[in-house]
């Protein structure tokens, strides 16, 4: 590699962090105890979903050719070919010298298109591939790139986590989403509790809805009880970063469940202090044999 060329994908990766830095506010500090290498590799890999789904909702309208050159893009680049867009030259150089797989980008595309437009599942099981393709194959790619034992026993587990974040993501964005005709909540969910997607955040169905979250809430905990082993398998050096990910987001959904009628009101969130600890408690879990009992 030539001088020019090192120092162009060291600006690139520069530019990666820094988009990071400003937007992943749930998981930046975690990506701070990784390794400068895989720190900037996941870097990429958040500034490459993060320029997607700007582009899902750029001015409130969709734009699936822009989505389809957005990836494009990407597959040319990892083929060998050149590009101006920094985040492009990052990702690119990361997904080859991780060796990670081409497909889980074509997947995380596929759930990105899907948030396009009004948004409906009748089952947890459509649901739950929805959050494999924009949360679990997240997962994956982090694996590479962590380095992990027993990968087939990881790569099932970090499945799991990622429909564990996502669903907690959709019940913190729930009003939100519901403003924009998107209810990721299962039907089968809503009118087993007696509600439909109208009728969710109708104050007159409070008691229903609010009994929908809790529902939602245990699953999701079940899911994140689901994963204690994960951590054990990740490399030692970056196990600190997964677990401050982790304890986040399940803190998250512990704030939620103490109040299931919050998201229907306001957008939830865990304070600087409450993030703060959750991240002397990851580094200090990361040391055990055990990190999440």
């Amino acid at each position: 590699m030539s001088m020019s060329t090192r120092a162009d994908l060291d600006r690139s990766y520069a530019i990666c962090e820094q988009i990071a830095r400003t937007y992943a506010h749930n998981f930046y500090q975690g990506f701070r105890l990784l390794p400068r290498a895989k720190r900037r590799a996941i870097c990429a890999v958040y500034a490459f979903m993060r320029q997607a789904d700007d582009l899902a909702d750029e001015h409130g309208t969709p734009d699936i050719s822009a989505i389809e050159e957005w990836h494009g893009a990407l597959e040319s680049a990892i083929s060998g070919a050149s590009s101006i867009h920094p985040v492009i030259r990052a990702l690119a150089d990361t997904v080859r010298r991780y060796d990670i797989p081409r497909t889980y980008f074509s997947e995380l595309i596929k759930g990105v298109r899907s948030d396009l437009g009004p948004v409906s599942f009748s089952t947890f099981s459509e649901l739950e591939d929805y959050c494999y393709k924009v949360a679990g194959v997240v997962g994956l790619v982090c694996l590479r790139i962590w380095g992990v034992c027993d990968a087939r026993r990881a790569d099932s587990l970090a499945i799991r986590c990622g429909t564990a974040f996502q669903l907690t993501n959709i019940l913190r964005d729930l009003r939100e989403d519901c403003g924009r005709g998107r209810v990721y909540l299962p039907e089968e969910d809503l009118h087993r509790h007696g509600l439909s997607g109208e009728t969710l955040l109708n104050p007159e169905h409070a008691v229903q809805a609010r009994s929908l979250i809790a529902f939602e809430t245990e699953r999701a905990r079940k899911l994140y009880d689901g994963c204690r082993e994960l951590p054990a398998l990740i490399s030692p050096d970056s196990r600190a970063a997964f677990m401050a990910m982790f304890l986040v987001y399940r803190a998250l959904l512990y704030k939620i469940a103490s109040d299931p009628g919050a998201p229907l009101e306001r957008r939830v969130s865990l304070s600087a202090a409450q993030k703060l600890a959750t991240l002397a408690s990851a580094l200090i879990r990361s040391r055990r044999d055990d990190p999440l009992a």
